[in-house]
């Protein structure tokens, strides 16, 4: 078996987190009254979050030493 490190697929980070957004977003719906406007706003709070999660994961680990 390969030591190499798995790499997970971005999209499926993506999907997830825009998914997570909407059902946000429909749930808030109460607050402003309109639908269309908390889809979207749902939808893009998870691109962002999306977005941070990938920017990490490909950021290579530190490798200092502690003596």
């Amino acid at each position: 078996m390969s030591k190499r490190r798995n790499k997970n697929n971005p999209v499926g980070i993506y999907v997830l987190c825009i998914t997570i957004g909407v059902f946000l977003g429909i749930g808030l719906t109460p607050l402003s009254g309109n639908l269309a406007v908390m889809l979207i706003i749902g939808a893009a709070t998870g691109v962002v979050v999306a977005y941070l999660f990938v920017k990490r994961a490909k950021k290579p680990a530190s490798r200092k030493h502690s003596h």
